[in-house]
């Protein structure tokens, strides 16, 4: 591995910055910042090549999708799905604070919509939700 490959992983994982690294293998800012793109675009086209740089939901020119594309799909954003899911788990666990949103949260605005709603029958919902209501007024 030559100063530069060294240069861009060194930079890649996180541990230097160009200038930092412009004075340990004494290579240019610049340089090193061309290095890192031409590796990222590198990268970038092997992944297109097997199908997951681009944007899935993004068609392809005048073909329509395959079952198997489809299904591969599905797959992939089932998965993201359960790793955002585990994201959110682990970060409302360290930070103790739910993050998720809860619904029907009690003295929250839709439900005095609800309850004026059903106390008035005169209001329609679309009068009651175009109230400008700030949180303080119902907290």
């Amino acid at each position: 591995m030559n100063k530069r490959q060294r240069a861009v992983r060194e930079y890649l994982l996180g541990g230097c910055t160009y200038l930092q690294l412009e004075k340990k293998y004494g290579i240019s800012k610049a340089t090193i910042n061309r290095c890192v793109l031409k590796y990222q675009a590198q990268q970038q086209a092997k992944l297109k090549g097997v199908g997951l740089a681009s944007d899935p939901m993004k068609p392809k020119p005048n073909q329509p999708p395959t079952v198997e594309q489809l299904q591969k799909l599905l797959e992939q954003e089932q998965l993201r799905n359960k790793l955002l899911n585990a994201m959110l788990d682990i970060a409302e666990d360290e930070l103790q604070v739910p993050i998720r949103k809860k619904f029907g949260r009690i003295g929250g605005p839709n439900q005095a919509v609800n309850k004026v709603r059903h106390n008035e029958k005169r209001h329609s919902l679309s009068t009651l939700c175009a109230l400008p209501l700030r949180r303080s007024d119902w907290l």
